[in-house]
């Protein structure tokens, strides 16, 4: 009887530990001081192609003629000039609108804790998250909803 239990219950070792825990997103002080000097990039692979703030939902002439335009000039800027408070900046999840927050855990991006909003023109907003000099661009906010302005 005692030979049927045995190694029922025995688990393999790993030698890698693998930890469920969130864990900080950062480096050093010297990875961020390299990263603030190079150059802004894009990446479309998170950008949501369904919901309330999908591309789908962009003017094509404004598209041609204004943003595709806009976001080629800030290639031209190393991320230290991109981020600003004023224009550029990040803002925590918590700051977002409900629907925004809802978006994310169906999308599966409520891991991340701050997300960049980039002034495109007037109230119109450029939602992604800031990995080194990659800005993955995740949302088009033309009425500046996902996290509207106290400011007047």
């Amino acid at each position: 009887m005692a030979a049927k239990n045995r190694g029922k219950n025995k688990r393999p070792k790993s030698i890698i530990d693998i930890s469920c825990e969130k864990k900080a997103r950062g480096g050093s002080i010297l990875d961020k001081e390299k990263v603030e000097k190079e150059n802004i990039s894009w990446k479309f692979s998170i950008i949501d192609t369904d919901g309330k703030w999908t591309f789908k939902n962009i003017e094509k002439d404004f598209f041609w003629d204004h943003l595709l335009g806009t976001l080629k000039n800030f290639e031209s800027q190393t991320v230290s000039e991109f981020i600003t408070p004023e224009h550029n900046h990040k803002i925590e999840k918590c700051n977002l609108c409900t629907k925004a927050q809802k978006r994310l855990i169906k999308i599966k991006l409520d891991d991340y804790d701050e997300f960049y909003s980039v002034h495109i023109g007037g109230k119109k907003r450029l939602w992604g998250i800031l990995e080194g000099s990659h800005f993955k661009i995740l949302w088009w906010d033309p009425h500046h909803e996902i996290c509207p302005s106290n400011k007047r």
